[in-house]
């Protein structure tokens, strides 16, 4: 892909991503919903070094560390599941999201972005795995830099 096509599909994905009336993150943003909407956020891309196995407690006290991409929220949210599901629970003002980017495409974009101001897209789950270190999980759709 061209320098010039990379900036055309980079606008047009701002573009799209901007036609959100009310941002998913904005303070007066209703509940999200969970994995059967795909939603927007807008934060800082960090990566946090968290503990892992045996006991997810202390890397100090011997667990491997596992680092992870997180998004560091410009604004709380919410989130709030179906009366009928089961699996997820309810979050309020949630300022950190585990990223969990499955494309292998997005790696190297998440990696030029360290330490930026980013829009993400994608679907919400809650924690399920002593894996994730935040309430919230998104598994990324598409990134670009804010």
């Amino acid at each position: 892909m061209t320098a010039r096509r990379k900036i055309v599909a980079t606008w047009i994905m701002a573009f799209l991503l901007g036609l959100h009336l009310v941002r998913a993150d904005s303070p007066a943003a209703a509940p999200l919903s969970y994995a059967s909407e795909k939603v927007v956020l807008h934060g800082y891309l960090r990566v946090r070094t968290f503990p892992g196995r045996p006991n997810f407690e202390s890397i100090k006290e011997g667990d491997e560390p596992e680092r992870q991409w997180v998004l560091e929220l410009h604004h709380p949210v919410s989130v709030r599941p179906r009366p009928d599901d089961e699996y997820n629970y309810a979050v309020k003002n949630a300022r950190l999201v585990t990223l969990a980017p499955l494309q292998a495409k997005l790696w190297p974009v998440l990696k030029q972005l360290e330490n930026k101001s980013i829009v993400v897209s994608g679907k919400l789950e809650c924690a399920s795995s002593p894996h994730h270190h935040t309430d919230l999980v998104l598994t990324v759709a598409e990134v670009i830099r804010e």
